[in-house]
């Protein structure tokens, strides 16, 4: 989120900072998703996200709790970006996700422009989770590459075809699919994005098995 108190979420989250980086989690209160509140598709998709992500939590604090009693629920990732068109252009219309929400903020000068991946929308929609959210600022900002950030990562059907599209589309592919399992680019923010393949990994494949990386990612 970008500045001052107003937030987009019905929940009204509460901000983790994953130590030794600058990444920041938004997670609702402990009443909004306690299992006792949840309804039985809510409960469904929270395993599942929570099977895919893995959980923030360490059942070595001196509290003793499991991951379950956190009752913590993963909503978003923010990256900020420098010009709008350029990154719906790639988000969207190159790596597929889909524009969800928008809100537009005068007073603070920025605008919030919330994505979810093809397989999450109906997620998105219905619990605003999970999703990118991209921070567009008014006022120009230049950003470093923040390699402490990471990565965004995302499963596809077929990596060689996703990764087909998006060279075709003009994105460079800084780590290409030669395993049939992984791949990275990046966003025109130098966002990093890792690719993976759902399920198994493919068979090598030309002209994917040859191709060198190019630059970092």
């Amino acid at each position: 989120m970008s500045g001052g108190s107003d937030t987009q979420s019905r929940y009204n989250p509460f901000i983790l900072v994953i130590p030794g980086t600058n990444v920041k989690v938004y997670a609702p209160p402990r009443a909004a998703v306690h299992f006792d509140t949840r309804s039985s598709s809510e409960t469904a998709l929270h395993k599942q996200v929570m099977g895919q992500l893995g959980y923030l939590c360490d059942n070595r604090a001196t509290n003793k709790k499991t991951c379950e009693d956190t009752a913590m629920r993963y909503l978003h990732t923010m990256v900020r970006v420098k010009d709008v068109d350029a990154s719906l252009d790639f988000y969207c219309n190159k790596l597929g996700m889909i524009e969800v929400r928008r809100k537009e903020n005068e007073a603070g000068r920025f605008t919030l422009i919330f994505l979810s991946a093809t397989k999450d929308e109906d997620a998105s929609k219905a619990m605003r989770a999970p999703e990118l959210e991209l921070t567009y600022n008014w006022d120009p900002e230049d950003y470093d590459t923040g390699r402490n950030f990471g990565h965004l990562a995302y499963r596809v059907d077929n990596i060689y075809d996703t990764c087909q599209k998006l060279m075709d589309a003009g994105v460079t592919i800084n780590r290409p699919p030669r395993d049939g399992n992984m791949a990275f680019v990046k966003s025109p923010d130098n966002i990093s994005i890792e690719l993976l393949q759902e399920g198994d990994p493919l068979p090598p494949q030309a002209p994917w098995a040859d191709m060198e990386n190019t630059g970092s990612w």
